[in-house]
């Protein structure tokens, strides 16, 4: 019997849960507005990390839960 290898590319979707440090002066709905612009400008440069020790940019990443995988994306034979 042979064996051949093979790459299957699966989509899951995580939650990830930050800690974001925004300016104590600005309404309630401007810190929202902030800490989410934050977050965007964050992943844009970084991958997340659980459990993160320092804020990049006022941005900590404190949790990680994976919700669901969403199936196979893709599954190819590996080039010998």
């Amino acid at each position: 019997m042979a064996n051949i290898g093979l790459n299957a590319s699966m989509r899951e979707i995580n939650r990830y849960q930050f800690n974001v440090q925004v300016d104590d002066n600005l309404s309630e709905e401007q810190q929202n507005e902030q800490a989410k612009a934050k977050v965007a400008a964050f992943l844009e440069k970084n991958t997340p990390y659980a459990f993160q020790r320092e804020p990049i940019d006022g941005v900590l990443c404190v949790d990680v839960e994976t919700i669901e995988a969403e199936g196979v994306v893709s599954i190819e034979v590996n080039e010998k």
